[in-house]
Protein backbone atom coordinates (compact mmCIF):
# COMPACT_ATOMS: atom_id res chain seq x y z
CA UNK A 1 0.00 0.00 0.00
CA UNK A 2 1.03 3.61 -1.00
CA UNK A 3 1.56 6.02 2.08
CA UNK A 4 1.25 9.76 1.32
CA UNK A 5 4.70 11.25 1.87
CA UNK A 6 4.47 13.24 5.46
CA UNK A 7 4.70 16.92 5.07
CA UNK A 8 7.82 19.12 6.45
CA UNK A 9 5.39 20.12 9.35
CA UNK A 10 3.35 16.75 10.08
CA UNK A 11 7.67 15.38 10.38
CA UNK A 12 8.24 18.33 12.44
CA UNK A 13 5.27 17.63 15.34
CA UNK A 14 5.88 13.42 15.50
CA UNK A 15 9.78 14.85 16.29
CA UNK A 16 9.38 15.39 19.60
CA UNK A 17 12.65 17.69 19.63
CA UNK A 18 11.90 20.06 17.10
CA UNK A 19 7.99 20.24 18.57
CA UNK A 20 9.96 21.61 21.70
CA UNK A 21 11.99 23.90 19.41
CA UNK A 22 8.44 25.03 17.87
CA UNK A 23 7.37 25.58 21.02
CA UNK A 24 9.91 27.79 22.36
CA UNK A 25 9.99 29.86 18.70
CA UNK A 26 6.14 30.11 19.55
CA UNK A 27 6.35 31.51 23.62
CA UNK A 28 9.52 33.92 22.20
CA UNK A 29 6.96 35.53 19.86
CA UNK A 30 3.57 35.23 22.40
CA UNK A 31 6.37 37.25 24.70
CA UNK A 32 7.77 39.75 22.11
CA UNK A 33 4.23 40.81 21.32
CA UNK A 34 3.52 41.52 24.88
CA UNK A 35 6.91 43.29 25.59
CA UNK A 36 5.75 45.48 22.30
CA UNK A 37 2.56 45.69 23.75
CA UNK A 38 3.49 46.54 26.96
CA UNK A 39 6.14 49.46 25.66
CA UNK A 40 3.19 50.85 23.88
CA UNK A 41 1.19 50.69 26.75
CA UNK A 42 3.70 53.01 28.57
CA UNK A 43 4.26 55.34 26.23
CA UNK A 44 0.63 56.09 26.07
CA UNK A 45 0.83 56.19 29.45
CA UNK A 46 3.54 59.25 28.90
CA UNK A 47 1.36 61.03 26.24
CA UNK A 48 -1.31 60.76 28.69
CA UNK A 49 0.52 62.12 31.37
CA UNK A 50 2.12 65.26 29.08
CA UNK A 51 -1.62 65.90 27.74
CA UNK A 52 -2.86 66.12 31.70
CA UNK A 53 -0.06 68.40 32.98
CA UNK A 54 -1.06 70.63 29.94
CA UNK A 55 -4.92 70.79 29.98
CA UNK A 56 -4.95 71.22 33.86
CA UNK A 57 -7.31 73.83 35.51
CA UNK A 58 -3.88 75.14 37.28
CA UNK A 59 -4.94 77.68 40.08
CA UNK A 60 -2.35 80.49 39.59
CA UNK A 61 -1.06 82.84 41.92
CA UNK A 62 2.21 85.49 40.96
CA UNK A 63 3.97 85.34 44.57
CA UNK A 64 7.11 88.02 43.37
CA UNK A 65 7.99 89.99 40.50
CA UNK A 66 8.40 87.64 37.92
CA UNK A 67 7.09 84.32 39.91
CA UNK A 68 4.48 81.96 39.38
CA UNK A 69 3.17 79.77 41.60
CA UNK A 70 0.64 77.12 39.88
CA UNK A 71 -1.14 74.08 41.76
CA UNK A 72 -3.77 71.44 41.41
CA UNK A 73 -4.53 68.65 42.68
CA UNK A 74 -5.27 65.46 40.23
CA UNK A 75 -7.91 62.77 40.35
CA UNK A 76 -6.13 60.86 38.08
CA UNK A 77 -2.47 61.43 36.86
CA UNK A 78 -0.21 57.99 36.10
CA UNK A 79 -1.51 55.78 38.68
CA UNK A 80 -3.80 57.83 40.06
CA UNK A 81 -4.26 60.73 42.69
CA UNK A 82 -1.07 62.97 42.83
CA UNK A 83 -0.76 66.65 44.37
CA UNK A 84 1.39 68.78 42.53
CA UNK A 85 2.91 72.39 42.90
CA UNK A 86 4.94 74.36 40.21
CA UNK A 87 7.14 77.40 40.56
CA UNK A 88 7.63 79.21 36.80
CA UNK A 89 10.20 81.66 37.06
CA UNK A 90 10.26 84.33 34.01
CA UNK A 91 12.53 86.46 33.12
CA UNK A 92 15.60 87.97 34.59
CA UNK A 93 15.04 89.30 37.34
CA UNK A 94 13.68 86.31 39.71
CA UNK A 95 17.18 84.71 40.69
CA UNK A 96 17.79 81.06 41.48
CA UNK A 97 20.51 80.26 44.03
CA UNK A 98 21.16 77.38 45.94
CA UNK A 99 21.72 77.60 50.12
CA UNK A 100 22.61 75.70 52.80
CA UNK A 101 22.62 75.75 56.87
CA UNK A 102 25.75 76.90 58.84
CA UNK A 103 25.88 73.17 59.72
CA UNK A 104 23.86 70.07 59.99
CA UNK A 105 20.72 70.11 58.05
CA UNK A 106 17.85 72.97 58.20
CA UNK A 107 14.45 72.95 56.97
CA UNK A 108 13.70 74.47 53.19
CA UNK A 109 11.31 76.74 54.96
CA UNK A 110 14.17 78.17 57.58
CA UNK A 111 16.54 78.54 54.85
CA UNK A 112 14.07 80.63 53.02
CA UNK A 113 12.82 82.56 55.81
CA UNK A 114 16.83 83.38 56.91
CA UNK A 115 17.56 84.73 53.65
CA UNK A 116 14.02 86.52 52.90
CA UNK A 117 13.06 84.55 49.87
CA UNK A 118 9.98 84.43 47.83
CA UNK A 119 9.66 81.05 47.65
CA UNK A 120 11.77 77.78 47.50
CA UNK A 121 12.03 74.19 46.92
CA UNK A 122 14.18 71.95 48.38
CA UNK A 123 17.74 70.60 46.85
CA UNK A 124 20.17 67.99 45.90
CA UNK A 125 21.18 64.81 47.16
CA UNK A 126 23.27 64.41 50.85
CA UNK A 127 25.17 62.18 52.95
CA UNK A 128 24.08 60.95 56.80
CA UNK A 129 26.39 64.07 58.19
CA UNK A 130 24.82 66.54 55.75
CA UNK A 131 27.57 66.60 53.69
CA UNK A 132 26.41 67.51 49.55
CA UNK A 133 26.85 64.68 47.24
CA UNK A 134 28.01 66.16 44.01
CA UNK A 135 28.90 69.73 43.62
CA UNK A 136 27.63 72.41 45.61
CA UNK A 137 28.39 76.17 44.61
CA UNK A 138 27.69 79.35 46.19
CA UNK A 139 28.36 83.11 44.74
CA UNK A 140 31.16 81.50 42.94
CA UNK A 141 32.66 80.01 46.24
CA UNK A 142 32.39 75.45 46.10
CA UNK A 143 30.94 74.01 49.09
CA UNK A 144 31.43 70.70 47.42
CA UNK A 145 33.35 69.35 44.66
CA UNK A 146 31.59 67.07 41.95
CA UNK A 147 31.32 63.69 42.04
CA UNK A 148 30.78 60.68 39.46
CA UNK A 149 28.19 59.63 42.02
CA UNK A 150 26.11 62.41 41.43
CA UNK A 151 27.50 64.05 38.35
CA UNK A 152 24.34 65.73 36.63
CA UNK A 153 24.65 69.58 37.27
CA UNK A 154 22.61 72.53 36.99
CA UNK A 155 24.43 75.97 36.06
CA UNK A 156 22.44 78.68 37.96
CA UNK A 157 23.72 81.96 36.14
CA UNK A 158 22.74 85.29 38.18
CA UNK A 159 20.79 85.76 34.76
CA UNK A 160 20.16 84.04 31.38
CA UNK A 161 19.40 80.34 30.74
CA UNK A 162 19.91 77.12 33.05
CA UNK A 163 23.04 75.35 31.57
CA UNK A 164 23.07 71.43 32.45
CA UNK A 165 25.85 69.60 32.36
CA UNK A 166 27.63 66.67 33.41
CA UNK A 167 30.76 66.94 35.78
CA UNK A 168 32.69 64.25 37.70
CA UNK A 169 35.15 66.26 39.74
CA UNK A 170 36.24 69.92 40.01
CA UNK A 171 34.11 72.78 40.34
CA UNK A 172 32.05 75.24 37.36
CA UNK A 173 33.94 78.48 37.58
CA UNK A 174 32.22 79.82 34.53
CA UNK A 175 28.52 80.19 36.57
CA UNK A 176 27.77 81.75 40.09
CA UNK A 177 26.02 78.92 41.55
CA UNK A 178 25.42 75.08 40.59
CA UNK A 179 23.75 72.15 42.08
CA UNK A 180 24.29 68.33 41.41
CA UNK A 181 21.59 65.52 41.47
CA UNK A 182 20.31 62.74 39.45
CA UNK A 183 19.80 61.44 37.10
CA UNK A 184 18.43 63.79 33.86
CA UNK A 185 15.08 63.44 33.00
CA UNK A 186 15.18 65.61 29.48
CA UNK A 187 18.07 66.57 27.31
CA UNK A 188 16.56 68.74 23.85
CA UNK A 189 13.16 67.75 24.50
CA UNK A 190 13.85 64.23 24.77
CA UNK A 191 13.08 61.67 27.53
CA UNK A 192 16.09 60.25 28.80
CA UNK A 193 16.30 56.35 29.39
CA UNK A 194 14.08 55.92 32.43
CA UNK A 195 11.91 53.62 33.94
CA UNK A 196 8.37 54.48 33.16
CA UNK A 197 7.43 51.39 35.63
CA UNK A 198 9.45 51.65 38.67
CA UNK A 199 8.95 52.81 42.07
CA UNK A 200 6.52 55.87 43.12
CA UNK A 201 7.57 58.62 45.71
CA UNK A 202 7.92 62.18 46.19
CA UNK A 203 9.70 64.14 43.59
CA UNK A 204 11.06 67.66 42.84
CA UNK A 205 12.67 68.30 39.75
CA UNK A 206 13.89 71.76 38.01
CA UNK A 207 13.49 72.54 33.85
CA UNK A 208 13.68 75.04 31.29
CA UNK A 209 11.34 75.62 28.47
CA UNK A 210 12.70 77.12 25.18
CA UNK A 211 11.81 80.66 26.23
CA UNK A 212 14.33 80.63 28.86
CA UNK A 213 11.47 80.37 31.57
CA UNK A 214 12.81 77.97 34.83
CA UNK A 215 10.53 75.45 36.40
CA UNK A 216 10.36 73.92 39.55
CA UNK A 217 8.09 70.88 40.09
CA UNK A 218 7.29 69.06 43.31
CA UNK A 219 4.62 65.81 43.37
CA UNK A 220 4.08 64.88 46.90
CA UNK A 221 3.75 60.58 47.28
CA UNK A 222 3.58 57.95 49.71
CA UNK A 223 -0.28 58.36 50.75
CA UNK A 224 -3.17 57.74 49.12
CA UNK A 225 -4.25 61.38 47.89
CA UNK A 226 -1.21 61.90 46.10
CA UNK A 227 0.66 58.53 44.90
CA UNK A 228 4.17 59.79 43.83
CA UNK A 229 5.95 59.48 40.22
CA UNK A 230 8.59 57.00 39.00
CA UNK A 231 11.23 59.17 37.37
CA UNK A 232 9.76 58.14 33.76
CA UNK A 233 6.27 59.61 34.65
CA UNK A 234 8.13 62.68 36.24
CA UNK A 235 10.28 63.14 33.19
CA UNK A 236 6.63 63.08 31.38
CA UNK A 237 5.30 65.04 33.50
CA UNK A 238 8.25 68.29 32.90
CA UNK A 239 7.66 67.65 29.34
CA UNK A 240 4.26 68.47 30.00
CA UNK A 241 4.97 71.92 31.34
CA UNK A 242 6.98 72.21 28.20
CA UNK A 243 10.26 71.52 29.83
CA UNK A 244 13.48 70.87 27.12
CA UNK A 245 15.78 69.95 29.71
CA UNK A 246 15.23 68.62 33.37
CA UNK A 247 16.98 67.48 36.20
CA UNK A 248 15.28 65.39 39.06
CA UNK A 249 15.98 66.83 42.12
CA UNK A 250 16.15 64.78 45.95
CA UNK A 251 12.74 63.64 46.17
CA UNK A 252 10.93 61.35 48.99
CA UNK A 253 10.70 62.82 52.18
CA UNK A 254 12.81 65.87 51.62
CA UNK A 255 10.29 67.25 48.86
CA UNK A 256 9.02 70.35 50.01
CA UNK A 257 8.07 73.57 48.17
CA UNK A 258 7.94 76.92 50.10
CA UNK A 259 5.98 80.04 49.41
CA UNK A 260 6.23 82.79 51.92
CA UNK A 261 3.56 84.28 53.86
CA UNK A 262 1.59 81.05 53.35
CA UNK A 263 -0.23 79.55 56.34
CA UNK A 264 1.32 76.39 57.70
CA UNK A 265 5.04 78.41 58.02
CA UNK A 266 5.11 78.56 54.31
CA UNK A 267 5.02 75.34 53.13
CA UNK A 268 2.58 75.02 50.21
CA UNK A 269 2.77 70.75 49.64
CA UNK A 270 2.33 67.99 51.79
CA UNK A 271 5.63 66.94 52.73
CA UNK A 272 5.80 62.84 53.66
CA UNK A 273 8.26 62.93 56.37
CA UNK A 274 5.46 62.95 59.07
CA UNK A 275 3.77 59.67 56.97
CA UNK A 276 0.45 62.28 56.75
CA UNK A 277 -0.92 63.99 53.81
CA UNK A 278 -0.97 67.36 55.37
CA UNK A 279 2.16 70.33 55.75
CA UNK A 280 3.39 69.45 59.12
CA UNK A 281 5.70 66.55 57.50
CA UNK A 282 8.86 69.21 56.27
CA UNK A 283 12.18 67.17 56.38
CA UNK A 284 15.59 69.16 57.64
CA UNK A 285 17.69 68.86 54.40
CA UNK A 286 21.24 69.62 53.74
CA UNK A 287 20.60 72.00 50.96
CA UNK A 288 17.77 73.98 49.14
CA UNK A 289 16.86 76.25 45.83
CA UNK A 290 15.71 79.41 47.17
CA UNK A 291 14.08 82.24 44.46
CA UNK A 292 14.59 86.20 45.23
CA UNK A 293 12.76 88.56 43.33
CA UNK A 294 11.07 92.07 44.22
CA UNK A 295 8.31 91.84 46.71
CA UNK A 296 4.87 91.58 45.39
CA UNK A 297 1.77 91.94 47.45
CA UNK A 298 -1.50 90.82 45.48
CA UNK A 299 -5.22 91.35 47.30
CA UNK A 300 -8.27 89.43 45.64
CA UNK A 301 -11.81 90.58 45.97
CA UNK A 302 -12.70 87.66 48.36
CA UNK A 303 -8.88 88.11 50.37
CA UNK A 304 -8.95 88.38 54.32
CA UNK A 305 -7.33 91.84 55.28
CA UNK A 306 -9.21 93.50 52.58
CA UNK A 307 -12.36 94.99 53.51
CA UNK A 308 -15.88 95.60 51.53
CA UNK A 309 -18.04 98.36 52.97
CA UNK A 310 -20.99 97.85 54.15
CA UNK A 311 -20.73 94.30 53.49
CA UNK A 312 -24.58 93.97 52.42
CA UNK A 313 -24.44 96.38 49.96
CA UNK A 314 -21.69 94.09 47.91
CA UNK A 315 -22.42 90.50 45.88
CA UNK A 316 -19.84 88.23 44.23
CA UNK A 317 -19.81 87.78 40.27
CA UNK A 318 -18.15 84.21 39.57
CA UNK A 319 -17.28 82.09 37.01
CA UNK A 320 -16.18 85.34 35.03
CA UNK A 321 -13.08 83.95 33.05
CA UNK A 322 -12.37 88.10 32.22
CA UNK A 323 -11.80 88.60 35.98
CA UNK A 324 -8.62 87.87 37.23
CA UNK A 325 -9.38 84.85 39.28
CA UNK A 326 -12.10 84.23 37.49
CA UNK A 327 -14.63 86.50 40.10
CA UNK A 328 -14.88 89.81 41.27
CA UNK A 329 -17.31 91.71 43.37
CA UNK A 330 -20.04 94.42 42.79
CA UNK A 331 -21.85 97.29 44.78
CA UNK A 332 -25.07 99.03 43.97
CA UNK A 333 -24.66 102.47 42.19
CA UNK A 334 -24.94 105.46 45.40
CA UNK A 335 -24.85 103.15 48.03
CA UNK A 336 -21.49 104.51 49.26
CA UNK A 337 -19.50 101.48 49.12
CA UNK A 338 -15.87 101.37 49.49
CA UNK A 339 -12.84 99.44 49.54
CA UNK A 340 -10.49 99.57 52.37
CA UNK A 341 -7.00 97.42 52.22
CA UNK A 342 -3.47 97.83 53.87
CA UNK A 343 -0.21 96.87 53.11
CA UNK A 344 2.61 96.72 55.72
CA UNK A 345 6.33 97.50 54.28
CA UNK A 346 9.01 94.69 54.68
CA UNK A 347 11.61 97.45 53.34
CA UNK A 348 11.97 101.19 52.95
CA UNK A 349 11.53 102.07 49.56
CA UNK A 350 9.50 102.80 46.46
CA UNK A 351 6.25 100.74 45.94
CA UNK A 352 3.84 101.32 43.06
CA UNK A 353 -0.10 100.58 43.32
CA UNK A 354 -1.64 98.84 40.97
CA UNK A 355 -4.80 97.86 40.19
CA UNK A 356 -7.11 95.12 38.14
CA UNK A 357 -9.51 96.16 36.83
CA UNK A 358 -13.35 94.34 37.32
CA UNK A 359 -15.26 93.39 33.98
CA UNK A 360 -17.49 96.44 33.19
CA UNK A 361 -15.84 98.45 35.28
CA UNK A 362 -15.02 102.08 33.67
CA UNK A 363 -13.51 104.28 36.11
CA UNK A 364 -12.86 104.10 40.18
CA UNK A 365 -11.55 106.87 42.70
CA UNK A 366 -8.71 105.66 44.64
CA UNK A 367 -7.50 107.59 47.81
CA UNK A 368 -3.89 107.55 49.03
CA UNK A 369 -2.76 109.19 52.10
CA UNK A 370 -2.74 112.92 51.34
CA UNK A 371 -4.00 111.92 47.55
CA UNK A 372 -7.10 111.38 45.57
CA UNK A 373 -7.39 110.59 41.66
CA UNK A 374 -9.63 109.57 39.29
CA UNK A 375 -8.09 105.80 37.37
CA UNK A 376 -10.11 105.08 34.17
CA UNK A 377 -9.74 101.53 32.76
CA UNK A 378 -7.58 101.57 29.40
CA UNK A 379 -9.32 99.39 26.56
CA UNK A 380 -7.18 96.72 25.41
CA UNK A 381 -4.33 97.58 27.81
CA UNK A 382 -2.02 95.16 30.20
CA UNK A 383 -3.66 93.49 32.75
CA UNK A 384 -2.67 95.81 35.53
CA UNK A 385 -3.11 99.37 35.44
CA UNK A 386 -0.17 101.64 37.81
CA UNK A 387 -2.32 104.29 39.51
CA UNK A 388 0.39 105.73 41.61
CA UNK A 389 3.99 105.30 43.51
CA UNK A 390 4.91 106.16 47.25
CA UNK A 391 7.63 106.15 49.66
CA UNK A 392 7.10 102.99 51.76
CA UNK A 393 8.48 103.51 55.35
CA UNK A 394 9.39 99.83 57.14
CA UNK A 395 6.55 99.15 59.56
CA UNK A 396 4.36 102.06 58.18
CA UNK A 397 1.67 100.65 57.01
CA UNK A 398 0.34 102.11 53.84
CA UNK A 399 -3.30 102.55 53.31
CA UNK A 400 -5.79 102.87 50.21
CA UNK A 401 -9.54 103.53 49.58
CA UNK A 402 -11.35 102.89 46.40
CA UNK A 403 -14.82 104.21 45.49
CA UNK A 404 -17.07 104.62 42.41
CA UNK A 405 -17.99 107.91 40.75
CA UNK A 406 -21.49 109.24 41.49
CA UNK A 407 -24.02 107.35 40.38
CA UNK A 408 -22.22 104.34 38.54
CA UNK A 409 -21.56 101.05 40.29
CA UNK A 410 -18.81 99.69 41.98
CA UNK A 411 -17.03 96.93 40.71
CA UNK A 412 -13.80 95.60 42.42
CA UNK A 413 -11.55 92.58 40.95
CA UNK A 414 -7.46 93.14 42.94
CA UNK A 415 -5.23 95.37 44.10
CA UNK A 416 -1.21 94.90 44.49
CA UNK A 417 1.87 96.82 45.52
CA UNK A 418 4.91 96.14 43.86
CA UNK A 419 8.52 96.75 45.27
CA UNK A 420 10.58 99.22 42.88
CA UNK A 421 13.79 98.76 43.62
CA UNK A 422 15.18 94.88 43.58
CA UNK A 423 16.55 94.22 47.51
CA UNK A 424 20.23 93.09 48.19
CA UNK A 425 20.53 89.42 48.66
CA UNK A 426 21.96 87.91 51.56
CA UNK A 427 24.66 85.14 51.33
CA UNK A 428 22.76 82.06 51.16
CA UNK A 429 26.03 80.08 52.21
CA UNK A 430 25.19 80.05 56.00
CA UNK A 431 21.49 80.18 56.71
CA UNK A 432 18.77 78.16 58.76
CA UNK A 433 18.87 76.43 62.34
CA UNK A 434 21.33 73.23 62.76
CA UNK A 435 19.59 69.86 63.63
CA UNK A 436 20.82 70.70 67.09
CA UNK A 437 19.07 73.48 67.78
CA UNK A 438 15.78 74.09 68.84
CA UNK A 439 11.91 73.60 66.67
CA UNK A 440 11.50 77.21 65.35
CA UNK A 441 8.93 79.32 66.54
CA UNK A 442 5.75 79.28 63.86
CA UNK A 443 3.59 82.22 63.76
CA UNK A 444 0.00 82.07 64.97
CA UNK A 445 -2.62 81.24 62.12
CA UNK A 446 -5.25 82.99 60.76
CA UNK A 447 -8.71 82.05 61.50
CA UNK A 448 -9.67 81.87 57.54
CA UNK A 449 -9.27 77.82 56.85
CA UNK A 450 -6.55 76.21 54.62
CA UNK A 451 -8.26 73.73 51.70
CA UNK A 452 -9.12 70.43 53.24
CA UNK A 453 -6.40 68.02 53.49
CA UNK A 454 -7.81 65.47 50.64
CA UNK A 455 -7.40 68.33 48.20
CA UNK A 456 -4.91 70.69 49.60
CA UNK A 457 -4.30 72.45 46.42
CA UNK A 458 -7.69 72.87 45.26
CA UNK A 459 -8.26 76.36 46.59
CA UNK A 460 -6.38 79.56 44.54
CA UNK A 461 -2.92 80.07 45.99
CA UNK A 462 -3.75 82.92 48.04
CA UNK A 463 -1.69 85.99 49.58
CA UNK A 464 -2.77 85.40 53.08
CA UNK A 465 -1.25 88.03 55.43
CA UNK A 466 -2.01 89.50 58.83
CA UNK A 467 -3.75 93.10 57.68
CA UNK A 468 -1.05 96.03 59.58
CA UNK A 469 -3.40 95.88 62.74
CA UNK A 470 -3.26 92.87 63.33
CA UNK A 471 0.62 92.29 63.48
CA UNK A 472 1.65 89.38 65.90
CA UNK A 473 4.10 90.55 68.84
CA UNK A 474 7.01 88.09 68.29
CA UNK A 475 10.00 88.60 66.46
CA UNK A 476 10.90 85.93 63.33
CA UNK A 477 13.01 83.23 64.69
CA UNK A 478 16.90 83.64 65.31
CA UNK A 479 18.96 80.83 62.92
CA UNK A 480 22.56 80.53 62.60
CA UNK A 481 25.05 82.59 60.20
CA UNK A 482 22.45 85.21 59.34
CA UNK A 483 24.21 88.60 58.98
CA UNK A 484 22.22 91.71 60.97
CA UNK A 485 21.11 93.29 57.67
CA UNK A 486 20.07 89.74 56.30
CA UNK A 487 17.59 89.00 59.28
CA UNK A 488 14.21 88.71 57.54
CA UNK A 489 12.21 91.22 58.72
CA UNK A 490 8.64 88.79 57.59
CA UNK A 491 5.54 89.79 58.05
CA UNK A 492 3.24 87.14 60.10
CA UNK A 493 1.84 84.94 58.24
CA UNK A 494 -1.50 85.94 57.36
CA UNK A 495 -4.05 88.88 56.70
CA UNK A 496 -6.50 88.99 59.72
CA UNK A 497 -9.92 88.86 59.48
Amino acid sequence: MRTRASSPLQSLLRNPFPRRALSLVILATMLGALDASARAQASQTGAEIERAMRQAPWRKEEVGVGVLWLAHHFEHLGPGRQNLHVLELEGDEPELVPARPTSGFARTSQLATSANAVAAVNGGFFGPRGEPIGLLQIDGRAIAPASAESAWTVGLPKSGALRFVYRESGEWPEVAHALAARPLLLRDGQIQPLDLGGPRHPRTAIGQRRNGVRVLLTCDGRTDQSLGLTMGELAHAMRGLDCIDALNLDGGGSTTLWVRDEPEGGVANCPCDNKRFDRSGERAVSNSLLVHTRDLFELDEDEAGLALEPAREWRRVENDARALHGDYAVASAGSGAAVRASYLPRRAGRVALELAFAPGAPSLVVKLPGSERRVDRRVGGERWLRVAEVEAIEGAPLAVQITALPKVELRFDALRWVELASPERASSSGHGENKAEAEHRRRPKASRAVPAATSPSNARPSRRRESATNLAADDPPQVLGIHDDAKANVRPSHFGQ
